[in-house]
């Protein structure tokens, strides 16, 4: 599964939980527009994904960097960019 994949459900998990947490709201009028501990438990997701999503980054920046630096010939070096891109190529190790 790619990571873009995997955040996507993350972030859907945290869409629906705003969402139940509004429509808890508007049940109740007299109530807060959202309790304290549901804007704590939103914000520590939403903490957490965003940190996950700068690992995932730094991850592929570092593996795009290590490709880059073992090409030889150009088209190595291109092999490398498609990767970082996402078109399918491998950056694990450019071929020959």
């Amino acid at each position: 599964m790619t990571p873009g994949k995997r955040n996507h459900g993350r972030i859907l998990r945290i869409l629906f939980g705003l969402v139940a947490v509004s429509a808890a709201n508007a049940e109740t009028q007299a109530a807060p527009r959202c309790d304290r501990a549901g804007r704590e438990g939103v914000f520590r997701e939403m903490k957490a994904l965003e940190s996950e999503s700068h690992r995932e980054r730094i991850r592929i920046l570092q593996e795009s960097e290590a490709c880059i630096q073992r090409s030889q010939v150009f088209r190595e070096y291109r092999e490398c960019v498609r990767a970082e891109a996402g078109t399918g190529a491998t950056a694990g190790s450019p071929s020959a």
